[in-house]
């Protein structure tokens, strides 16, 4: 190449140059981006930003496994009685009449709501502090003397002693040393029992029964056999104590009173006490205005003892109606529908009047109370002074002494309504039940009699009952 070849093209590449130079103008708008390249390396870790704002709860986890269980607790403080009050024997069986309370026919916690828990006897001395009148009038009456306990080698008392002349010494040579408790004695005959708990027999030809003097019937006090040769338990608690709890002869699983064989249970307090028919007392006791004592004025309550079984059937021996059976003569009689404190007063004696608590032997209301017009159209006036209770309650039952040829026995039958008819029979063919009705016999002839008064015919009795008070 020539040397002005050289020359020449520096000298046009510094002129574009200059003149590029002195002719630029303003930037022209960015281009299009290029596409984005491959990512580079991670740049090096920046500080902690600052804590964000806490997240909403999240749902349940599924339940974990169970854990081991731990090591026992120490034992705890002991706790209230439990509601077992009805189990009285402790022996977790309903096995005693009177561990049903509320008489449902079952033992079960309905029976402790009755009482409450930890309930107990506190005995008729108690209930005297706030029931002075109560008391004075029961203490003379024979329900607290159904059975005595013999103490100090005396003969137990009665308040009514000076009538009757008291309990006697116990028959067969026997001392009141060897006499645990005293049944009866309050006005119709008095059993004893021994030692061993067993009741006083006797052999086949012995007499141990002590029956009262009877004027009524021209009796003297006398001994007469009862079960003579037969060895006789003490199973009459149900009756005769508070607080019974029956336990056969020969169980030794349950108890027997004062560990006497033949006593076949064992008792709070010997004969009828004021919580026999109102309930152990202790919760009343303590809060008397809280807890009410059991006032139970059915006729079912006395019947609990004043029965000997089904109502519809009204047992008899020996020509007589057998004792405590007010209830069956009640039920079959036409008053079945009164309750027995609708006439008696139940904490005073029917046998004994005392002028300062007792005038009237027990009764509240007198028949007049109700049969007002007894004596309109009457037949006759010769027996306005005869008392009701001669011709419609005369003395059918024996207790003690019974003179059946006399038509009398020693209490008087609760039946009130007459068989007009003379050929009505009183009892049974077999003698062993009594008819719900009074025949003329025991409502005429033990008084007609020929002494008391004169004696009738069965056809001029009969003549005379039927429309005797106009109906």
């Amino acid at each position: 190449m020539s040397r002005w070849s050289l020359n020449g093209w520096a000298c046009i590449g510094a002129a574009l140059a200059l003149g590029a130079a002195a002719c630029s103008g303003e930037a022209g708008p960015p281009g299009s981006s290029g596409a984005r390249g491959e990512q580079g390396d991670a740049g090096p870790k920046g500080n902690p930003g600052d804590p964000g704002d806490p997240g909403k709860d999240g749902g349940p986890g599924e339940k974990g496994d169970t854990g081991d269980p731990g090591e026992k607790g120490d034992t705890g403080e002991a706790g209230e009685p439990g509601l077992d009050c009805w189990d009285l024997n402790d022996n977790g069986a309903c096995d005693a009449a009177e561990e049903d309370i509320n008489e449902d026919g079952k033992c079960d916690v309905a029976d402790c709501a009755a009482y409450g828990p930890g309930v107990s006897f506190v005995g008729t001395e108690k209930c005297k502090a706030c029931h002075a009148d109560q008391y004075n009038r029961f203490m003379k009456s024979g329900h607290p003397y159904k059975l005595s306990k013999v103490e100090g080698g005396k003969a137990p008392t009665r308040p009514f002693d000076v009538v009757t002349g008291g309990v006697p010494a116990p028959p067969l040579g026997l001392k009141w040393d060897d006499i645990t408790y005293v049944i009866g004695g309050f006005g119709w005959k008095a059993r004893y029992i021994g030692k061993d708990g067993y009741i006083v027999t006797g052999g086949q030809n012995d007499l141990t029964q002590w029956n009262f003097p009877n004027s009524d019937l021209g009796k003297s006090g006398a001994w007469v056999a009862y079960n003579a040769g037969k060895k006789t338990a003490y199973n009459c608690g149900g009756c005769h104590t508070t607080g019974w709890v029956p336990c056969p002869v020969g169980d030794k699983t349950c108890a027997h009173q004062d560990n006497l064989e033949g006593m076949a249970g064992s008792f709070s307090a010997p004969g009828v006490q004021c919580e026999a028919c109102h309930g152990p007392g202790s919760k009343h006791a303590a809060y008397p205005y809280l807890v009410d004592a059991k006032v139970d004025r059915d006729a079912e309550m006395c019947g609990k003892c004043h029965s000997r079984g089904a109502p519809e059937v009204l047992d008899a021996k020996g020509g007589f109606i057998e004792h405590h059976e007010q209830f069956e003569e009640m039920f079959q009689s036409k008053k079945h529908a009164m309750r027995c404190v609708d006439c008696h007063d139940p904490h005073r004696s029917a046998k004994y009047a005392d002028p300062n608590v007792n005038p009237d032997k027990s009764i509240r209301l007198k028949c007049l109370s109700c049969h007002e017009d007894y004596d309109k159209g009457q037949k006759t006036n010769k027996m306005a002074g005869v008392a009701c209770i001669e011709c419609h309650m005369p003395r059918i039952v024996k207790s003690g002494w019974g003179d059946a040829a006399k038509f009398s026995g020693d209490i008087r039958v609760h039946l009130f309504g007459i068989s007009t008819l003379a050929a009505a029979p009183q009892f049974s063919q077999d003698g062993l039940s009594s008819k719900p009705y009074i025949t003329l016999d025991w409502a005429c002839n033990h008084c007609h009699d020929g002494q008391k008064a004169f004696k009738k015919t069965a056809q001029e009795l009969e003549a005379m009952a039927q429309g005797y008070h106009g109906g």
